[in-house]
């Protein structure tokens, strides 16, 4: 399916701090984007948006009430907003619809959540993006599962990242050494038109945390406009798109880890160079959120 045939048409109502839609034709079916376009304010310097299953309420509850609550890190305004798929349960939906109601924070498509449909939740973010939040600083790709440590992001990635306008900061996977999935019954099937003759894909992120330049992304969104998708995102979107641009990718594997169990050491020993830990239990990300701001109290008495 050509993205550029998925959003050749899209219609966006007039600025408001209601919900609204804007609509995405091709052929047959629509998809709406349902969110609040004011979700970016002139003065956003970082954007953020989160990956989530639409079920997924507490997980979505436990990162507000911890690390994505910031909308300010060292002068920095932040915003953070969830991507979801739709979902067939009327419960599950007006939970969701109070959840915005609330807190602002959904950006919704209408296509099924699923894992089958996570590059069309990467359009829908890229695609916000360019219209309502082009004039942000660095834009940053998450995993709901996923703790992220802003203020190490802020003071150790982001000046690295600003001497080069188009870079994509990520847990970088070289070219051959993922393989590509060719049979239609796995999740992460990807059809023979794609890598054609390949066995492995070619270098990409693993998108469970990626950190980019507004450029960056922009550039990624131009790109997808004429190329076809396939379902699974991370080689779609860092892998596919980025096969024509020049983009500097940073390798920051080695500050991040998906074992809660490592994060947790890390932090008890005072080591900040984590920029993100997965998250396995619920106590996890509210230790971790208590060493961040200690960690933050004491640098304050520091250094004011």
């Amino acid at each position: 399916m050509p993205i550029h045939e998925l959003l050749e048409e899209i219609t966006v109502s007039k600025p408001s701090t209601t919900n609204h839609k804007f609509e995405m034709k091709n052929f047959d079916y629509k998809l709406y984007i349902a969110g609040i376009n004011t979700i970016c304010k002139p003065d956003t310097d970082i954007f953020i948006y989160i990956q989530s299953a639409a079920n997924n309420f507490l997980k979505r509850r436990l990162l507000r009430r911890t690390w994505s609550s910031r909308t300010k890190v060292l002068n920095n305004n932040v915003r953070t907003v969830f991507i979801l798929g739709r979902t067939d349960s009327s419960a599950e939906q007006m939970h969701i619809n109070t959840e915005n109601l609330l807190y602002g924070d959904i950006i919704q498509g209408n296509f099924t959540d699923s894992f089958r449909n996570m590059t069309k939740k990467a359009l829908i973010a890229m695609s916000w993006i360019e219209h309502f939040c082009r004039k942000v600083k660095f834009v940053i790709k998450v995993d709901d599962d996923i703790f992220v440590d802003m203020l190490t992001v802020v003071e150790n990635l982001l000046p690295e990242m600003a001497t080069n306008n188009a870079s994509i900061a990520c847990h970088y996977i070289e070219a051959g050494k993922s393989p590509i999935e060719r049979a239609s019954s796995s999740r992460w099937y990807v059809p023979p038109d794609f890598f054609p003759g390949q066995t492995h894909f070619p270098s990409f992120c693993s998108g469970y945390l990626v950190v980019m330049t507004t450029e960056a992304i922009l550039k990624l969104h131009s790109e997808s406009k004429s190329k076809p998708v396939f379902q699974v995102d991370d080689a779609y979107m860092f892998g596919l798109l980025t096969q024509n641009l020049n983009l500097t990718f940073l390798d920051i594997k080695r500050n991040l880890t998906l074992s809660d169990v490592k994060g947790l050491a890390a932090y008890e020993l005072g080591d900040r160079t984590l920029l993100g830990v997965g998250i396995g239990a619920t106590e996890t990300i509210e230790k971790l959120w208590a060493y961040t701001l200690g960690t933050e109290l004491e640098r304050v008495r520091l250094f004011y």
